[in-house]
């Protein structure tokens, strides 16, 4: 359950005073079980090994989408690349293809 969402239960059970004082404590309280996140590193990869993954899934998986393809390398593969850049590619590779390849 996300921070905001205690919260508004907490305000809406009536279970925090009206004061900000009280307020204040008890968000700090909740804030203090909320783990920490610890952010996503990827492995930085060329443009050039990005268009090779996009060659070999299009020709592998035809009419696959972008964004399917984007959080398999993000996810699976563990590679950072930013997703306008891997837009970019991916069109590009897209209108490569023969059209039996590059169809979306």
């Amino acid at each position: 359950m996300s921070l905001n969402v205690r919260v508004a239960e907490l305000l809406l059970r009536g279970e925090v005073g009206t004061s900000v004082a009280d307020l204040n404590g008890r968000l700090r309280s909740v804030a203090s079980t909320v783990p920490v996140r610890r952010p996503k590193v990827g492995m930085r990869v060329s443009e050039a090994e990005v268009e090779r993954f996009l060659r070999e899934e299009m020709r592998s998986r035809p009419g696959v989408r972008r964004t399917p393809l984007l959080r398999k390398l993000r996810d699976d593969l563990h590679w950072a690349f930013e997703e306008k850049r891997f837009a970019r590619l991916y069109d590009q590779v897209r209108m490569s293809l023969p059209t039996s390849e590059g169809d979306r």
